[in-house]
């Protein structure tokens, strides 16, 4: 049978890439928890916890850790694993530059929002004071220059954009990659370089950044062209990997925890 005839069951407007592209949590759920605890932890637990960290150091071996970590936060860290990645699956190689510039974005993102909202990181913080004195104006466009840019955090906007997309590329090391970004936003804490309310709402904007990056929106359609126009071949083998991991025998739940399963089902009965 013509594959040309092989209608996915969401109809013919929506390929078979953006139907396995989706991702996997559900993000604006999830964002929109994150803004509330980020909330609650600016009036309950930022004052506490970094004003403890601040009166307390830190073991050698963990604050090696932290900062190891942090690097999965940053665009050096994320060459790194993907050229590792490059190297070692070319199969995904037309996914690389959609990783890269989804966690940049996010980081971005959270830098843009920095610029809108001052807040003084807890560094430079005097906590003496009230919790909410730290906040000190909007649209002061970076007056003050870092010490008054500290909501959100912009390592962990990006190392949680990192992580979903790198999850998107091998889900089963997904929690990991999750841990990686929990991790850096634990170092931007334990470092004084954020309260836990400003990596909470960078997690936020990671998680948002990585959505438009992925599934039918715009940005991640305008991808998915991209990626077969340049990567044609690998796009196809791909798309044929669907229809070779599909298992006739494979039972409802797990098509309906997986909707690209129920495409690749398809494709393997109309063949």
């Amino acid at each position: 049978m013509d594959s040309e005839n092989v209608t996915p069951p969401n109809g013919p407007s929506r390929d078979m890439a953006s139907i396995a592209h989706r991702p996997v949590l559900h993000i604006w759920l999830t964002a929109g928890v994150l803004v509330l605890l980020s909330i609650s932890s600016i009036a309950i637990l930022d004052h506490a916890c970094s004003g403890f960290i601040g009166t307390n150091s830190i073991p050698d071996e963990l604050s090696d850790l932290l900062q190891a970590a942090e690097h999965f936060g940053t665009p050096y860290g994320a060459v790194l694993i993907l050229l590792t990645v490059w190297l070692t699956h070319p199969s995904l190689r037309s996914r690389v530059s959609r990783t890269f510039f989804a966690a940049v974005a996010g980081g971005l993102l959270a830098d843009l929002v920095k610029l809108c909202v001052s807040r003084t990181r807890p560094k430079a913080f005097d906590f003496d004071q009230s919790i909410w004195s730290g906040f000190t104006g909007v649209f002061q466009w970076g007056a003050g220059g870092s010490k008054h840019q500290g909501f959100p955090s912009a390592h962990t906007a990006f190392a949680i954009t990192f992580a979903v997309m790198l999850g998107e590329l091998f889900p089963k090391a997904r929690r990991w990659f999750w841990c990686l970004g929990a991790l850096v936003a634990c170092q931007r804490v334990a470092t004084l370089a954020h309260f836990p309310s400003d990596v909470l709402a960078g997690a936020a904007v990671g998680l948002v950044t990585a959505r438009y990056f992925l599934g039918t929106t715009p940005m991640g359609l305008a991808y998915d062209r991209m990626e077969r126009y340049y990567f044609p071949e690998q796009c196809s083998a791909q798309i044929g990997a669907l229809v070779v991991d599909a298992s006739p025998h494979s039972n409802s739940s797990q098509a309906a925890l997986n909707p690209a399963g129920m495409v690749r089902a398809e494709v393997v009965q109309s063949l």
